[in-house]
């Protein structure tokens, strides 16, 4: 059965409804999230951007070594307020609590509450690609060769999955999905080397499901969403049943509401339907793959390369409408 559905108000946008999945979550003003965030913003956005009931949670994607502080800002634009002053990245947000890595301090695990306070190292971890799902957090641990790891919310239960060199982590319904990079195939070499695994979240029931170079990984409901050499694909979570979407893609996939959002060759904004079609540009200005591409709601958030540091954070509705540079949002 379908998830229920309910109107809600964004950033002074109107209204606009969702689904509770992994790509998306239902907001009220006293909704805990059920996970930390969504698979596509994960993934393609770095964790830049999150919600939970009527604040919005973010970092600003600078590219400089004092940028990426966390910020949260009321859905109406009211209430701005700067929570830190650590160099963040990979936001999940559930109850109190936000979870980052610090690259202020060699990216450790970090988490404070949704106010800035209580601010404490989790773990003396580095790492990326936070997925915070019923209480544990699952990443690629840098501190470790990027191997698979988890550990529990309160810093206990930690855990090694799977030796594999992981990334582009996506935990759906008790797998976890992720790209093993094979440093002895010759990755660097250009070799086809970057395939996709599943492993279940206990450690066991490893499975390769492609031997395609690819990344941009997205789980929706029963399909794995993926970008190999141009073009995106999908394919069943178990590995059969590959279909071409298109030819026209590039990277930075973020699947929601029924369309996928990319980064196109030439660094435009672009979204297409699951079912290849409907393909759309939505800005001519590039699309900063260091940034990403976050979608909350019916609002996309990316980085700009044709603006300077300080002017490259943009909003634009899913449609391509209402393009705003969000300067305002960083003022302290």
């Amino acid at each position: 059965m379908p998830a229920p559905r309910q109107k809600i108000t964004t950033l002074g946008q109107g209204s606009s409804s969702i689904n509770t999945n992994p790509q998306q979550q239902i907001y009220t003003p006293n909704i805990i999230n059920e996970r930390g965030n969504t698979v596509g913003n994960i993934v393609s956005g770095r964790g830049t951007v999150a919600r939970q009931g009527i604040w919005i949670y973010y970092y600003y994607p600078d590219g400089t070594n004092t940028g990426n502080k966390i910020y949260r800002v009321k859905t109406d634009g009211s209430c701005k307020q700067k929570l830190n002053d650590d160099k963040s990245c990979c936001i999940n947000v559930v109850g109190e609590w936000i979870y980052y890595f610090n690259y202020s301090d060699n990216s450790k695990l970090y988490k404070m509450k949704t106010d800035g306070t209580s601010r404490q190292k989790i773990s003396d971890d580095g790492g990326h690609g936070i997925n915070l799902v019923d209480d544990w957090l699952y990443y690629s641990n840098w501190s470790d060769d990027r191997k698979l790891y988890k550990i529990k919310i309160d810093g206990t239960g930690r855990q090694k999955i799977s030796n594999d060199f992981s990334t582009n982590i996506n935990v759906v319904d008790g797998w976890i999905y992720y790209n093993f990079y094979n440093l002895h195939a010759g990755f660097f070499r250009n070799k086809t080397s970057c395939h996709i695994y599943k492993i279940k979240t206990d450690g066991t029931g490893r499975q390769k499901l492609n031997d395609e170079n690819c990344g941009g990984i997205n789980v929706v409901d029963d399909w794995l969403y993926y970008g190999t050499r141009g073009v995106i694909k999908k394919m069943k979570t178990d590995g059969t049943d590959v279909k071409i979407i298109t030819k026209n893609g590039a990277g930075d996939l973020n699947i929601s509401d029924g369309w996928i959002y990319y980064r196109q060759a030439k660094n435009e904004l672009c979204r297409l339907r699951t079912d290849g079609t409907g393909n759309e540009w939505l800005d001519s200005d590039k699309c900063d793959v260091s940034g990403g591409i976050s979608v909350i709601d019916e609002q996309i958030y990316y980085a700009n390369w044709s603006k300077g540091i300080g002017e490259n954070f943009y909003t634009i509705r899913t449609d391509g409408s209402n393009k705003q540079q969000q300067l305002l949002l960083l003022q302290e």
